[in-house]
């Protein structure tokens, strides 16, 4: 085998708690991920040596990359001597809130470990994953997860099914950084018991859940397009409207694909970004 394809989902957030600011500098949250089908597409090709990186048609300046990140941990932590073309195709919008850099690096590492039959562990991954950024190790698992920590701490969950999700996202998007050092401003920040929430999700009851869903870090966007959006998923049936991650893409709930395909209709009208998907839960990104 030299070559593996691969689709890197995209997550939503459908709740997203800060709980607190660690000495060094990283917030802790709790939060539930969902895998979502809205994918990267990401093809792994063996090399005699060296990194290369396509994204889209283009031979990109690699180095800061997640995908060239991901590559390179890779062989430090195999010791292989050998090599890797990775071309990307993006179909995730940036600074969204989707965790697509992150989906990528952790398709690279499980495609790298099957293209060369390392057999390392999805723990073993994960670990190298953490050191890439903290949304990695949920990329490795995949579905339905309730996390915390910094976002290293995974436990699966009932996967979420028979909904639809519509996401859209205006021109505009957010830094991840400056939206954190926001919320340390903000007087009256959201909080909520996303312990709770699991327990709903458990119990199949996902409309119960999604009245205690909140973003803690959405009054930090500023952006009019996130509540213009949610305005538009509310008025189509929506059950829940929120930001996504850090922002700025938002995603809605519904229960009907007519009434998502419908939003998503109205916010191609206004918006940069507008798409229905499922929950991805099928158990690999591979």
């Amino acid at each position: 085998m030299n070559m593996i394809e691969l689709k890197a989902p995209c997550k939503i957030n459908l709740s997203l708690d800060i709980t607190s600011k660690r000495c060094d500098g990283y917030h802790t949250l709790e939060s539930i991920f969902q895998t979502v089908s809205l994918f990267d597409e990401i093809t792994v090709q063996k090399k005699v040596s060296g990194i290369e990186l396509c994204c889209d048609g283009v031979e990109i300046d690699a180095e800061k990359n997640t995908c060239y990140k991901a590559a390179l941990l890779f062989f430090e932590k195999t010791k292989i001597c050998g090599g890797v073309k990775i071309t990307v195709k993006k179909n995730i919008p940036s600074q969204a809130g989707l965790g697509g850099g992150s989906s990528d690096a952790a398709a690279v590492l499980k495609g790298l470990n099957k293209l060369y039959d390392t057999e390392l562990s999805d723990d073993e991954l994960c670990r190298l994953g953490v050191k890439i950024g903290a949304d990695v190790p949920f990329f490795i698992v995949g579905n339905t997860a309730y996390v915390s920590g910094i976002g290293e701490i995974i436990k699966p969950i009932k996967p979420i099914r028979d909904i639809f999700i519509a996401i859209a996202k205006g021109k505009s998007g957010i830094s991840t950084v400056g939206a954190y050092k926001k919320f340390d401003t903000l007087l009256n920040q959201k909080h909520t018991n996303t312990k709770q929430i699991v327990s709903l999700i458990a119990n199949s009851d996902i409309k119960a859940a999604a009245k205690l869903c909140v973003n803690s870090l959405e009054d930090c966007a500023e952006l009019e397009d996130i509540e213009k959006i949610k305005s538009i998923f509310d008025k189509n049936g929506a059950f829940l409207s929120l930001m996504s991650g850090s922002g700025s893409a938002v995603f809605g709930l519904f229960t009907s694909k007519e009434n998502a395909e419908a939003a998503v209709f109205d916010c191609s009208k206004q918006f940069a970004f507008a798409a229905v998907c499922t929950p991805f839960t099928d158990g690999s990104s591979v």
